[in-house]
């Protein structure tokens, strides 16, 4: 008798069900007796894209099948590596305790993490002054140079992730703006290639008790140029807070930096939600209206520059 019930034949059937407890339950007490950890109350941590739990001083991550039309394979390897790769580099991470595969109704892939106490970043920041906003700050930019400096995990599927992605959102832009997209992308001059986490939000760091950050999720990790990384910093995790976003270049021009911040948006894999924010908090007007990608690079700089 399967221990998972629901039917999982698409992606909208597994965002019915992957916050649900009760659809989840059997699976995360099979795999607490599998790893040889002790039951434990379940509870919800923040919901991402997979199936995410915690039970006791445990985190379960349990990852959509490929039935969902999820690269569950690449996210697992990906996500894995990410962790080690940071663990390597010093950076303060949930310990990885256990990564398996459990066959049920369909093959779950999961990890097993030691659970982080602390607040997410995102609403913690609106609480903090100006300058311990910006020593978080520069206290992402020592975590993105340790992994930037760092050589590059050997996980092939990892590896598979270093071409330029799709990217996404971009159908919101007019056909005129998307065909420039296309254009700029093309000349793109080759760059260095780092890993990058790729998802550095407020939802993803946690400031600890003891004054620490912890980041989390590294199912979005890739090998790609360092500015695929500052799209989620800048206009997510720092909300487009202008005097962070200067403790955070540490000197670094002005012109530059936006310069950066926009051909990151040009790399990322949504690259086109962050340039719907651009247009939306700095040119004040729809993604529909714009006329050319020069506006988000001008909007940025702008920004910067204040």
């Amino acid at each position: 008798m399967p221990l998972f019930h629901a039917s999982i034949a698409n992606w909208s059937d597994w965002g019915r069900v992957f916050q649900s407890i009760e659809a989840f339950e059997g699976l995360i007490l099979e795999i607490l007796r599998r790893e040889k950890l002790p039951m434990a109350k379940i509870s919800h941590l923040t919901p991402g894209s997979n199936a995410v739990f915690r039970a006791g001083e445990w985190v379960i991550k349990i990852l959509a099948p490929v039935e969902s039309g999820a690269d569950t394979a690449g996210d697992f390897a990906c996500e894995a590596a990410g962790l080690r790769h940071a663990a390597a580099c010093g950076l303060r991470i949930p310990r990885l305790q256990a990564a398996g595969v459990l066959e049920d109704r369909y093959l779950f892939r999961y990890l097993v993490m030691a659970y982080v106490p602390g607040r997410e970043a995102g609403p913690a920041l609106r609480g903090m002054d100006r300058s311990a906003r910006q020593g978080f700050a520069r206290q992402i930019r020592r975590m993105t140079e340790a992994m930037e400096a760092a050589p590059c995990p050997g996980e092939p599927l990892l590896a598979a992730r270093s071409g330029m992605p799709e990217g996404r959102g971009w159908e919101a832009f007019a056909p005129r703006v998307r065909e420039q997209l296309q254009g700029l992308r093309a000349g793109l001059p080759a760059s260095r290639t780092v890993y990058v986490h790729g998802d550095m939000t407020g939802e993803n760091l946690l400031l600890t008790p003891d004054g620490g950050v912890c980041l989390l999720d590294f199912a979005d990790g890739r090998l790609a140029d360092p500015a695929y990384e500052l799209p989620p910093i800048v206009l997510d995790l720092m909300d487009g807070d202008r005097s962070m976003a200067d403790a955070f270049r540490e000197g670094e021009e002005p012109a530059a930096f936006a310069k950066r911040c926009f051909m990151g948006v040009l790399l990322h894999e949504y690259g086109g939600d962050y340039a719907q924010r651009i247009c939306r908090r700095m040119l004040g007007c729809e993604p529909r209206d714009l006329s050319s990608l020069e506006q988000l690079e001008e909007a940025l700089g702008r920004h910067m520059a204040r």
